[in-house]
């Protein structure tokens, strides 16, 4: 399935409105092909895996990309490793020698919230949750010695053949609950329980001898799969992945884009490379031995090269780990494009896709509030500067596109901002049945009132044999774009775009 953003409007000529209203065009961060998934997938990355659906007493070999639902249950052999991918985003790594059944998987229409309850017999899980849509949803794992919740975080739980069971929170917050005790567990901090006993109090998680750190910067989205197909990093349209137990990731919009492999394992690390931007992508690649309390830096090494939009690009390291401890690494010598499928097992689903809609969006208001509140304290003269990102704005207008009714369907958008100040935007849309394409090019200006004014200076819109009043349908967009308010005790003096960010200055009247 094409991922789609839909738009509440009911006509055509609103999808532009919809784009320049915000006072920019929905950059190429918001772009894309891939095929998004509503389904809870187990997808198998390497060894023996076996799946016992619900309605059976047996076990049976398990299909990569299988769906799961709620009573199934998933087991490892020895040296292997799955990964299920949930319908709202959040992704489960399973260790090898570990079961887990999934007791409940559900969505509240009214409100959105979501339920995801499993139970960890034995083994060892890395999970990373979606931020939870609200304070409703639920993320629990039950043992036989306590419940874990997380909430928008990244933790692993290990349940030993006693049952003990320790939960690691690497990212985030969780809380570990058994015996009427709940324990809070903050980033970086671990707590174990035995059957029949509380939690322990949180306590920090033991340091790694070592880690790997992998770096880009903002030319370019980085993934890298680890020596038993475990991805970690950053896939388009930015969606962050972390399937390698203990790894630390940056999150959206961070420069340079990093993840940081503790213990790492010995042999090839695949590394990917997708380019954001025309430009010099640069990867650097650090290795660091603990000493004591800090790490001393053993190795640091650096691959350059020029990178357009929607490249894909590869680079294999080969880590050297003796005795546990990375000691060494050998790192090709160029950075080659990207041949045949791309290593390591992603799968990006529609709720993850929406998180980072719903991230950028909020952001969006906060800083807007944020420089409402600012006007209106201000003294008469006084200046105040609104700075908006292009992907902050993006999620926003995507938010806003978000419309369940909407006959018009719009997806594949692409942009580019040039420096005279005109935003150029292209898409494809599906409207009743009819596949068109739309081209949109337009310019902030200041309006006589000294407002944000937006003009379409060039549209076009093509249905393939259905003629379409370009010329009336632009004059309406502009007519649309005139009726926008203002509605601030502030008046407008400039507006500069570039940079991948839009600033907006104003004075208090």
């Amino acid at each position: 399935m094409i991922k789609r953003i839909v738009l509440g409007s009911v006509a055509v000529f609103l999808l532009v409105i919809i784009i320049i209203a915000g006072l920019i065009l929905v950059p190429s961060a918001f772009s894309s092909k891939t095929s998004y998934s509503d389904s809870t997938t187990l997808s198998i990355l390497s060894g023996d895996v076996f799946v016992m659906k619900g309605d059976s007493d047996n076990w049976k070999d398990a299909k990569d990309g299988m769906k799961l639902a709620a009573e199934d249950s998933v087991k490892t052999g020895a040296d292997s490793y799955a990964l299920i991918t949930f319908f709202e985003g959040t992704t489960m790594n399973i260790e090898p020698d570990t079961e887990i059944t999934i007791s409940e998987l559900a969505v509240n229409e009214e409100t959105d919230s979501t339920f995801v309850r499993l139970k960890q017999t034995a083994g060892e899980t890395w999970n990373r949750v979606e931020k939870l849509t609200d304070s409703a949803s639920k993320y629990e794992i039950e043992t036989s010695a306590g419940v874990g919740a997380v909430r928008g975080t990244t933790i692993g739980l290990v349940v030993g053949s006693d049952g003990k069971t320790t939960m690691k929170v690497y990212e985030g917050e969780g809380s570990l609950f058994a015996q009427g005790v709940d324990v809070i567990i903050g980033e970086g901090m671990e707590s174990t329980v035995q059957p029949g006993e509380p939690p322990t109090a949180a306590t920090p998680i033991p340091l790694p001898d070592s880690v790997l750190r992998l770096s880009v910067n903002a030319t370019a989205w980085m993934k890298s799969a680890d020596p038993v197909g475990r991805s970690t990093g950053m896939v388009p349209p930015g969606i962050v992945v972390n399937q390698i137990p203990g790894v630390i990731t940056s999150g959206y919009g961070v420069d340079p884009q990093f993840v940081e492999i503790p213990n790492p394992k010995d042999g090839t690390y695949n590394i990917v490379l997708y380019g954001k931007d025309s430009g010099q992508m640069s990867l650097m690649v650090e290795g660091f031995v603990r000493n004591g309390t800090s790490f001393t830096s053993i190795f640091q090494q650096e691959r350059v090269r020029e990178t357009n939009e929607d490249d894909k690009w590869r680079i294999d390291l080969q880590a050297v780990v003796v005795n546990g401890v990375l000691d060494d690494i050998v790192l090709s010598a160029e950075i080659e494009p990207l041949e045949g499928d791309e290593p390591g097992n992603v799968i990006v689903t529609q709720g993850a896709f929406d998180g980072r809609i719903d991230e950028l969006a909020n952001s969006f208001d906060e800083k807007y509030d944020a420089f409402k509140t600012s006007v209106y304290s201000a003294m008469s003269g006084d200046q105040v500067i609104l700075l908006f990102t292009e992907d902050e704005i993006a999620g926003k207008i995507a938010k806003w596109a978000n419309g369940p009714d909407s006959p018009v369907d719009f997806y594949n958008i692409k942009i580019e901002l040039n420096s005279d100040g005109i935003g150029e935007a292209s898409g494809k849309f599906d409207y009743s049945i009819f596949t068109g394409k739309l081209d949109v090019k337009a310019r902030v200006d200041i309006s006589d009132d000294r407002r944000p004014k937006v003009v379409a200076t060039s549209i076009n819109v093509d249905l393939g044999a259905l003629p379409l009043p370009v010329g009336a349908f632009k004059d309406r967009v502009n007519e649309e774009a005139e009726e926008a308010t203002w509605n601030l005790p502030a008046d407008l003096v400039s507006v500069d775009m570039g940079d991948d960010q839009i600033a907006l200055t104003v004075i208090k009247r």
